[in-house]
């Protein structure tokens, strides 16, 4: 299949097992300008004094009060015109690249933790997504092939919610 043949779906597929993120906003929209806006992005504090040292930490209030984790933990319902309903993924990989994979064991998580979808290699396979040979290595690793390298992803974990 030549770059011109190919659909909208295979390049969605595509660029989700590349790890590459897109976000869909028409422009013009309410979504779109969120995305362009600084109070977004920044505390409602004045956290800076005249003098350009920080008063505190523009961050610590939310990440201590459990509403973020990063300074820039943008989510969805802080956007006006998103949903406040948001999926969150996250990519499993391998820590060593010099033994078999043998699978994963999510059991630690507990039940309450637990992904709501595993996508895996043998997910792949079996809707079909094939990874072109120039791109190698595949980009989930399947049970009983060594990784390529450490960090070589084995796994999608996917939960409907925060």
């Amino acid at each position: 299949m030549s770059n011109r043949d190919i659909s909208r779906r295979a390049f969605l597929q595509g660029g989700l097992i590349a790890g590459v993120g897109v976000t869909m906003a028409p422009l013009g929209s309410q979504a779109f300008a969120a995305l362009m806006e600084e109070r977004v992005t920044t505390s409602p504090q004045k956290w800076m004094n005249h003098d350009g040292k920080a008063r505190f930490r523009n961050d610590a209030l939310s990440k201590v009060c459990g509403n973020k984790v990063f300074a820039r933990d943008i989510r969805a319902k802080d956007m006006p015109g998103w949903p406040t309903q948001q999926g969150h993924a996250l990519l499993l990989k391998a820590t060593k690249a010099d033994r078999i994979y043998a699978g994963h064991d999510l059991s630690l998580l507990g039940a309450d933790l637990q992904p709501d979808r595993i996508v895996t290699a043998a997910d792949l396979a079996k809707d079909g997504i094939a990874w072109p040979e120039a791109h190698s290595p595949d980009p989930l690793l399947p049970p009983g092939q060594v990784p390529m390298f450490i960090g070589h992803p084995v796994a999608i974990l996917i939960w409907h919610d925060f």
